[in-house]
């Protein structure tokens, strides 16, 4: 059995036992990360303990993806998202939010191979990086949901995650592909 598919048996969720006390992964080698939702969890409390304290105005942000609540002195916060290298525009694209999450993941910032080929994100069906997109973007009402769906969107491509995003009535996303095309979803708020 190749490297590869031997890695890829020990991707399943159904081998995951939960019980109120303890977590058991039923596989030997099998182990788990946070990373895809993690941080956004995180920036999540760390925006509602604020808010909690009350502040009106929060953004709270963390390797990229952020909360916000209320705006930043009567109009929208404006987030920039970072183009990745080779994208046809090097305007930046500014995203405006008001009481939105924003979470982007993308093949520029974590990647093994200098042309990008290979990078932190997998697709469990192959067992490889997904090759199709660069980055994806996603606003959303917590930066959990954000985080979680925009490395979805980079798993699952341009047609399937924007197709996702538009059965999601509180999501919107922008996603860029490797030759540096973006597409986003009908409501995406980029200043114009």
């Amino acid at each position: 059995m190749s490297k590869s598919s031997t890695a890829q048996r020990l991707v399943d969720y159904r081998q995951i036992a939960i019980h109120e006390d303890a977590i058991r992964l039923n596989l030997p080698g099998m182990a788990v990360t946070l990373d895809g939702i993690a941080k956004g969890y995180i920036i999540d409390a760390g925006a509602a303990a604020l808010r909690e304290l009350g502040f009106d105005q929060v953004l709270v942000e963390l390797g990229g993806d952020l909360q916000t609540y209320g705006s930043a002195t009567a109009q929208s916060w404006q987030v920039s998202i970072q183009a990745p290298p080779g994208s046809a525009s090097t305007t930046p694209i500014i995203a405006e939010l008001v009481s939105r999450a924003l979470a982007t993941s993308g093949d520029y910032q974590y990647t093994f191979t200098p042309d990008r080929r290979l990078h932190h994100i997998l697709d469990p069906h192959s067992g490889v990086s997904p090759d199709e997109l660069s980055s994806a973007s996603v606003i959303a009402p917590t930066a959990c949901d954000a985080d979680a769906l925009a490395t979805s969107l980079m798993v699952m491509g341009a047609e399937a995650g924007l197709a996702l995003i538009a059965r999601l009535p509180e999501a919107e996303a922008l996603v860029i592909n490797k030759h540096g095309i973006t597409r986003q979803s009908a409501n995406f708020p980029v200043r114009a």
